[in-house]
């Protein structure tokens, strides 16, 4: 919008003693600071986020949420990251064989790396592998990502903390499993 081309600015109003109210040919604005980022923002620097206010509160905002959800993870015992301490995710991916990938199968490629816990599967799309120590799953990641089970390729990274509230919508362990 072209300010160039609007009324100027009503002196009156500004202190508070306009008595013409809709009668008065000048705008009934008060009068923006000089001071302020948004009155020499450009319009080219808005598109492409450049010296941009508006886009710096946005980003600063987040980063601000970010810092509180881990304080928050570090106050509730976590170290700070989303990481699970001592979880990691496996997701079964579509090359290689169509081969259903079990629970003992998981089991057969993870116990080398450390005590296993627990292992929740996931339809045919992943499973959580939940070892006794951080320092086991770490190496399970380092060692077993982009690797095979019976032919068919997996994918493991970390498993994330769950959402406070979440309540587990997939299946549990199996009652009976050793782990």
């Amino acid at each position: 919008r072209y300010e160039r081309n609007l009324p100027k600015l009503c002196s009156f109003f500004a202190k508070g003693e306009c008595n013409r109210g809709s009668q008065c040919p000048f705008r009934h604005e008060m009068p923006r600071d000089r001071n302020d980022p948004l009155s020499k923002q450009n319009t080219k620097d808005r598109f492409f986020g450049t010296n941009d206010p508006v886009a710096g509160g946005m980003m600063r905002r987040q980063k601000e949420k970010a810092e509180k959800r881990r304080a928050e993870l570090k106050a509730r015992g976590g170290e700070g990251d989303e990481r699970a301490v001592s979880t990691l995710y496996v997701r079964f991916t579509d090359e290689g064989t169509k081969k259903t990938i079990t629970q003992a199968d998981l089991r057969d490629k993870f116990y080398s790396f450390g005590e296993i816990s627990s292992v929740r599967m996931y339809a045919d799309k992943g499973a959580f592998v939940e070892f006794t120590t951080p320092q086991a799953t770490q190496h399970a990641i380092a060692s077993a990502n982009r690797s095979n089970i019976g032919g068919r390729k997996i994918m493991v990274n970390w498993a994330r903390v769950p959402k406070r509230g979440a309540v587990s919508a997939g299946p549990q362990p199996t009652p009976g499993v050793a782990g």
